[in-house]
């Protein structure tokens, strides 16, 4: 049986497990094994240009056809009784992650889950207060065999007898359909990335355009954007991006070419179709901290922050002169 990714950033553990019990449901009791095709994206899963000192980060996830909770594994932590070990659970439970150590139940907060030199193993130590209960999201890595091991769990779970590991390869051509899970909608998916600054959305959204021209991968995601911006005349000094999400230190936007963006779109005599997917002041996602004082409550825009830097960039509605584009 094979698991054919989309590219599609949102697909959920919990849609698998889903997808699992329809199949079960539909009488299959045994297959040979599972086989993943992660085909849909192409190139490497991490970005050569992002800092490396971020690789247990949940926002550095990989990029991956097959995109399972955005490519990170939560970690529940839960305290006991002073002195004793602290209760580990893994979500989804899988052959694929492990960890070594342990986090004792004491007056301190100080947990500690780390990545290792080995991919998918963790390392645990610190200690959590009793009654405590945390979440931590760690990215993992070797993303079709881990979704191959995560699905094959599942099944056994079911009560679908799996006969062998997984492995990875193409989907044949023939293959029937057992269950599919189609994305939301593309407008629903941007105002996620955009409202909760969501990076692994936005690599996978970069590599997905690249598969439109030519080759799912960073280089042709990047070319059709400025193919794109040369199209619409939008100005581009000094532009370097080198992926989709902003996180390399050695991106370049000039706040022109932002502002050019936004009042490109709000002159589309269709409607401003970004306007609605931005967050609003206050209220969503990465802007509910900002406070805009007198023009609170007419400010849509996306924030965009690194180790010294912060961007803002959005639409304000004036009182008396309509809406204008702004870029910081």
């Amino acid at each position: 049986m094979w698991l054919v990714g989309s590219g599609d950033p949102s697909l959920r553990s919990d849609d698998l497990r889903r997808g699992v019990l329809r199949l079960r449901l539909a009488g299959i009791s045994r297959i040979t094994g599972v086989a993943v095709d992660g085909s849909a994206l192409a190139g490497p899963e991490l970005n050569p240009y992002w800092n490396a000192a971020d690789a247990n980060e949940d926002f550095m996830a990989p990029t991956s056809g097959v995109s399972i909770d955005e490519d990170t594994v939560e970690f529940r932590i839960a305290g006991a009784s002073l002195g004793q070990p602290a209760n580990v659970r893994i979500k989804p439970q899988s052959g694929a992650v492990s960890y070594y150590g342990a986090i004792e139940t004491g007056y301190a907060d100080d947990v500690i889950v780390a990545a290792t030199g080995t991919p998918n193993i963790f390392r645990l130590n610190g200690t959590i207060p009793p009654s405590v209960r945390e979440i931590f999201y760690l990215p993992v890595h070797n993303i079709p065999h881990y979704a191959g091991v995560v699905l094959s769990g599942f099944l056994r779970e079911a009560g679908i007898a799996v006969a062998r590991g997984p492995r990875i390869a193409r989907v044949p051509r023939n293959a029937a359909i057992l269950w599919d899970h189609p994305s939301p909608a593309l407008a629903q998916l941007v105002r996620h990335m955009l409202i909760f600054s969501d990076n692994h959305f936005a690599e996978q959204f970069l590599r997905v355009l690249g598969s439109l021209h030519g080759r799912a991968d960073d280089a042709h995601g990047l070319a059709a954007e400025r193919r794109i911006l040369r199209e619409q005349h939008i100005p581009v000094p000094g532009l370097h991006v080198v992926d989709g999400s902003g996180l390399a230190e050695s991106n370049r936007v000039a706040a022109i070419t932002l502002a050019r963006v936004l009042a490109h779109a709000d002159a589309d005599p269709r409607g401003n179709f970004l306007y609605p997917l931005l967050a609003r002041d206050g209220l969503d996602g990465t802007l509910k901290w900002y406070h805009f004082a007198q023009a609170r409550g007419r400010v849509r825009a996306k924030s965009g922050h690194l180790a010294q830097v912060s961007s803002l960039a959005g639409y304000v509605e004036t009182r008396h002169h309509g809406r204008i584009v702004f870029a910081f």
